[in-house]
């Protein structure tokens, strides 16, 4: 009798757990994201070969550790400042892939999310969810400081002479931080090469990934 009983509880707990398989568990998961190119920020350029890329990393797994292996997992950003600007809401920022990414977990229960052109300037953060045996969300991202060439936040990613005179605003005396493309504490001739490699490509050119 006792033995029968033993045998059935292991089975309940057999049972029980195995529900728990394979279903993300956001204690379990890791979110994260790359740092920029330079110290104070992410720059981001629509020139293809210059600029970072906001790199959004995600491991997903379940109550016991296990990595989920191919569950659609996806990062959508979230604009936090109130930078006044000719993007989305009125603000500087937009983005000219879309706001989000989304790829499956390989065989580690990894996936890497980009974001290479990323318009205006001010902070971001990507809320990351995963969608495999129902709707999980996994965390954020660290809040991630960007500028950009497009720097007053144009959907249609252009460069041009409105946003060479907002990085103007911080040639010395004064200072913007999202003018300083090096990230050396002063706005100079070689921030302003980084801006001039905007004006070629916008978001009609590029290259999504």
């Amino acid at each position: 009798m006792r033995k029968s009983l033993v045998l059935a509880m292991l089975l309940v707990f057999a049972v029980g757990s195995g529900a728990f398989a394979g279903i993300p568990d956001p204690a379990y998961s890791g979110v994260g994201n790359n740092s920029g190119f330079t110290t104070c920020h992410h720059r981001f350029s629509n020139d293809p070969n210059i600029g970072d890329t906001l790199i959004v990393y995600v491991t997903v797994r379940d109550a016991f550790s296990l990595p989920v292996v191919g569950c659609t997992t996806s990062a959508h950003l979230e604009y936090t400042d109130t930078i006044a600007g000719f993007g989305v809401g009125g603000l500087a920022y937009c983005d000219c892939c879309g706001f989000s990414d989304e790829d499956t977990t390989d065989a580690a229960g990894r996936v890497e999310l980009y974001f290479p052109y990323i318009q205006g300037r001010g902070h971001v953060t990507a809320h990351v969810t995963a969608r495999c045996q129902g709707t999980w969300g996994l965390g954020n991202t660290d809040t991630v400081r960007y500028t950009s060439t497009n720097l007053r936040g144009e959907c249609d990613g252009i460069t041009d002479v409105f946003d060479l005179g907002v990085w103007a605003g911080g040639l010395p005396p004064g200072y913007d931080i999202y003018s300083d493309y090096t990230c050396d504490g002063t706005v100079d001739v070689f921030d302003l090469g980084f801006w001039a490699s905007g004006l070629i490509w916008n978001c009609g050119t590029v290259v999504c990934p």
